[in-house]
């Protein structure tokens, strides 16, 4: 079986109207962010460049021509960018390539992609025969798990065109889409879709260290480690060509939680701003704990002092109904007030979750600390105020594999029961090291309080009782990155 479009998979960008207009009219689609580009690869059928360039042009042109009446689409948003796959990126999809179906692969990364951008003008030459069952259907949601994504699929591909949902397939980050999905089907009275949790991440960091390590081997060796079997799913590493020239993965020449001086504690890095990486660093701050560790922090403003304002604002707004943490905010008013971005060395404050950005080495952020306060995509505060803004249910994404990859212990920032997802998959976290109670705390407040109170007790630790950390630290962290080197599933389905 086969993706019937490996040469010419569309990715949907969008900036979707608010979740609360669940029925938008036609201008608030019209008016949203929309780009369609494409990735294009030939997976393992071309052994050349060359051979690879022609195939992909070839059969983009042959998916969606010109004289299509899908043409006017392409052209009026501009969308004849196709983009040639990197290793990590194949070896991803031929993952999906294996599986027993044909199927029509779209990646999109918002939930309202196919109210934006209609299905029919996505499918092209397809459309047909997803519509009769011919070719299913499956969506990647690449990096994130928006819970009204159910709700969006049956009304913008299962009803609009008929679709059967056995049919069709969402690949996406969330562990709890289910809910979402039992609630849609139940709403619009028809059979579940398909849906799979699909660590994205995780394979992707896995393929980023293997690629690292064989660009080291002399390819004169007569045999490769086994670990090497998982570069790209092949049994050797591929032609020259196909490994990612730009790998930079520096964790296999770092050393981290060795037993020295040090001076920093913990790393945080904290770049697209959202209210729980804000409510982290607030109260940080009020513990006299940010200059115990390297932290980064977006306000998410021009304005520094200006935006310091707003988002004390909008902690003591959202978090009303916990009376001693909007107590202890005001009490520091003048401090939190003060908080603008934060920066580490010269990078920017933006996404500071790559070990290396534009150059930039961030390796001795981990070697010269000892574990990481890891705020992840998700925290869950949507239920406690007015915002316009879809439910995300556990996700595990690049911010917390790459401390797995470096070889760092972490406390993660999350929705409640994350670290069992870890557990779930096959790693070990770090109680009694570290105090993991606080991931089975619902509330997000006494949650964040806890998870403050057991970094000050960890950048606290010194002499026997730091040594002992490190040690037994260092044999979870090593055991953990052994799991992910030697992964080989990284899907799970959802649905029976």
């Amino acid at each position: 079986m086969t993706i019937f479009n490996k040469a010419a998979i569309p990715v949907i960008m969008t900036h979707g109207f608010p979740f609360s207009n669940i029925n938008p009219d036609q201008a608030d689609i019209d008016s949203t962010y929309r780009k369609v580009t494409f990735i294009a690869s030939a997976f393992g059928e071309c052994q050349t460049p060359e051979e690879l360039d022609k195939f992909k042009y070839y059969n983009f042109l042959r998916s969606y021509p010109d004289t299509s009446e899908y043409a006017d689409f392409w052209e009026t948003y501009h969308n004849k960018e196709v983009y040639p796959i990197i290793g990590t990126k194949e070896s991803w999809l031929s993952r999906i390539d294996n599986l027993e179906q044909d199927y029509f692969v779209v990646e999109i990364y918002s939930h309202t992609a196919f109210a934006i951008c209609p299905f029919k003008k996505i499918a092209g030459n397809y459309f047909d025969k997803i519509v009769s069952g011919e070719i299913k259907l499956l969506v990647s949601m690449a990096l994130h798990g928006y819970h009204d994504t159910p709700d969006r699929f049956y009304q913008d591909i299962i009803i609009k065109y008929g679709i059967d949902p056995k049919n069709v397939t969402l690949h996406q980050e969330s562990r709890d889409m289910m809910e979402a999905l039992e609630i849609a089907s139940y709403k619009y009275k028809l059979p579940k879709f398909n849906v799979t949790w699909a660590l994205e991440m995780e394979q992707k960091q896995q393929q980023d260290i293997l690629e690292a390590m064989a660009l080291r081997l002399n390819p004169e060796e007569d045999s490769y480690p086994p670990v090497l079997d998982n570069l790209y799913q092949f049994t050797v590493p591929k032609e020259d060509w196909r490994i990612s020239r730009h790998s930079n993965w520096p964790g296999l020449e770092c050393e981290t939680l060795a037993h020295k001086k040090y001076e920093k504690k913990f790393l945080s890095f904290n770049g697209t701003h959202r209210i729980g990486r804000s409510l982290l660093v607030s109260l940080l701050a009020v513990a006299k704990l940010l200059d115990k560790g390297y932290v980064s922090y977006n306000s998410h403003a021009t304005d520094e002092q200006k935006n310091g304002e707003e988002n004390y604002w909008m902690l003591v707004n959202t978090f009303h109904f916990n009376e001693d943490l909007v107590s202890l905010l005001k009490q520091h008013y003048s401090l939190l007030r003060s908080i603008g971005s934060i920066y580490l060395d010269d990078i920017s404050a933006g996404d500071k979750t790559q070990v290396s950005s534009n150059g930039i080495d961030t390796t001795r952020y981990y070697t010269d600390t000892y574990f990481s306060v890891i705020t992840e995509t998700s925290f869950p505060f949507f239920k406690v105020c007015d915002v316009e803004e879809t439910e995300m249910g556990r996700i595990l994404s690049e911010k917390t594999f790459k401390a797995i990859g470096m070889k760092h212990p972490f406390i993660i920032v999350s929705n409640p029961h994350t670290l069992e997802l870890l557990q779930e998959i096959g790693y070990k976290t770090f109680h009694p090291l570290i105090d993991e109670t606080y991931d089975k705390v619902t509330d997000p407040v006494i949650r964040m309080m806890m998870i403050v109170n057991e970094t000050k007790k960890l950048c606290e630790l010194e002499g026997d009782e730091l040594t002992h950390f490190l040690t037994e630290a260092k044999k979870i962290c090593d055991y953990n990155y052994n799991v992910l080197l030697n992964k080989a599933n990284f899907h799970y389905p959802l649905t029976e």
